[in-house]
């Protein structure tokens, strides 16, 4: 299955970000159905916010994604602090929120809820 950008739905804009979520994008095969997400955001966004009453205040699903441009600082449950660099695959454990340092587009997938 492919689909562009445009046309995955905008769930979420807000200052400085544009998140884009299609869920039921596919099945992985003994894990479920997953979501595509593509997120744009401007330098020195802080995603902590949005995970405000979550356990640890942190995002509760697991990210597979690539960095097509920009850079990531992503911090897990334990304090660990990741730099995800352009044109890097990375894995976002669950319990784990991101800072933009530089703008940056990124292309997400992760179990359905």
């Amino acid at each position: 299955m492919k689909i562009s950008k445009n046309n995955i739905e905008v769930k979420m804009e807000i200052p400085g970000a544009v998140i884009r979520q299609k869920t039921d994008f596919g099945d992985a095969t003994g894990l479920g159905k997953i979501s595509a997400e593509y997120f744009s955001l401007s330098a020195g966004v802080d995603t902590t916010p949005l995970f405000m009453g979550l356990e640890g205040n942190l995002c509760q699903c697991p990210h597979w994604g690539f960095v097509l441009s920009g850079q990531l600082t992503t911090t897990d449950a334990k304090g660990v602090k990741e730099v995800v660099k352009c044109t890097r695959t990375f894995l976002l454990a669950s319990r784990t929120q991101c800072k933009c340092q530089r703008r940056c587009r990124n292309h997400y997938v992760q179990p359905s809820a």
